[in-house]
């Protein structure tokens, strides 16, 4: 008997937890539907476009480090 109770206490304090972390809004503050994500184009996938989006961002820090560069000493 003390177990059920216990159980029922802890999942009732559950439900409530989570009814205090994410209130229901009234439907006047409700939140708009987000906009529809394009889907990839075909043969595009989620890996492919990952990849060529880090060789953009390599490409961009080489080419960053190589203007931040001082010039080379020269040996004479």
């Amino acid at each position: 008997m003390k177990l059920a109770t216990a159980r029922g206490l802890y999942e009732t304090a559950h439900e409530n937890r989570l009814a205090n972390r994410w209130p229901l809004l009234p439907e006047s503050e409700a939140q708009p539907e987000p906009e529809p994500v394009d889907p990839p184009a075909p043969g595009k996938t989620v890996a492919k476009m990952w990849r060529a989006y880090l060789k953009e961002k390599v490409r961009e820090r080489k080419h960053y480090c190589k203007s931040q560069k001082p010039p080379l000493p020269s040996s004479r």
